[in-house]
């Protein structure tokens, strides 16, 4: 009687189809994650079910990946906890199964583990603390966006504010922006101003309309500047802002009136210097005028 066949070599299959998927060679690879997948290779079950949530080499199927992602998720590795518990909160809506894997991912420091904690726990009637502990977690793991949330959380002074700049520095716009509104309202109208531009040039449609508005009015230490007002709100408006749309209008009709009345001023001047220029010869042509002898 033979003896079965010796299993293949599952590390050397995983990385064969590893070479392949960065080639995009995505059939081969999903033949190779397949097969050492069907020996409980965690590693290739875990890129077996990435293949197959996003459809690379194969249709989408979520419950394949779910399965898949599941036989690594218990062999403890986080990534696969984390993309588990992400599938499971929005595809079955199975929230607590999801913070039970989040929070094993994020105790081994998976960074987006905790930020989704973050989140997760923020909302609703959730635990506040609990939330900012793993913002925090995530944030000094050098998660950008989990550094925003830490420092609104924490109320934008202070430490708060030391985490929203940082996110900033690192190009952040809603860091901007939120550092943009703290600084208005405290008065740090420089600060406040060079965030909105920040932010601005970064994308953000809040902050555009908000620095549009500075020079239409001429606050924040900035001389007023209507036409710049106008780019800055029409570009917003581009971007979907309503308020932008409507403002944008406003400030077309501002300009026109003002043209209008910059014309009309430009007219009496001229007229005004002909009047003058007019009055000036009549009274060069009588000094120059020789009376007739009386005698």
């Amino acid at each position: 009687m033979s003896s079965p066949p010796a299993p293949p070599n599952l590390l050397n299959l995983y990385n064969l189809g590893c070479h392949h998927m960065d080639s995009c060679a995505y059939d081969l690879a999903l033949t190779h994650f397949t097969t050492a997948a069907s020996y409980g290779h965690p590693l290739s079950c875990h890129n077996l079910a990435v293949m197959q949530s996003q459809g690379l080499g194969c249709d989408i199927d979520i419950e394949s990946a779910i399965k898949n992602y599941r036989i690594a998720a218990e062999r403890k590795f986080p990534e696969s906890q984390y993309s588990l518990a992400l599938l499971l909160k929005n595809h079955h809506h199975d929230v607590d199964s999801a913070r039970v894997l989040l929070e094993e991912a994020a105790s081994q420091g998976h960074v987006d583990a905790a930020y989704s904690l973050g989140l997760l726990l923020s909302g609703g009637d959730g635990d506040k603390d609990r939330a900012v502990q793993f913002y925090r977690q995530a944030a000094e793991g050098g998660h950008v966006k989990a550094a925003v949330n830490l420092g609104v959380a924490l109320g934008g002074g202070g430490e708060g504010e030391g985490w929203l700049k940082a996110a900033a520095d690192a190009g952040d716009v809603n860091a901007a922006f939120n550092l943009s509104v703290k600084y208005r309202g405290e008065g740090k109208d420089g600060y406040a101003v060079k965030m909105m531009e920040k932010a601005s040039e970064g994308g953000h449609v809040g902050a555009t309309y908000n620095l549009a508005r500075v020079y239409a009015e001429g606050e924040a230490g900035v001389e007023r500047d209507i036409e710049k007002a106008q780019g800055l709100m029409d570009k917003a408006a581009d971007e979907g802002d309503l308020r932008a749309a409507r403002a944008a209008r406003k400030l077309s009709k501002i300009r026109r009136n003002e043209r209008i009345e910059r014309e009309k001023e430009e007219r009496e001047k001229e007229l005004k210097r002909l009047e003058e220029m007019k009055v000036a010869a009549v009274e060069k042509v009588e000094s120059s005028f020789i009376p007739s002898n009386p005698s």
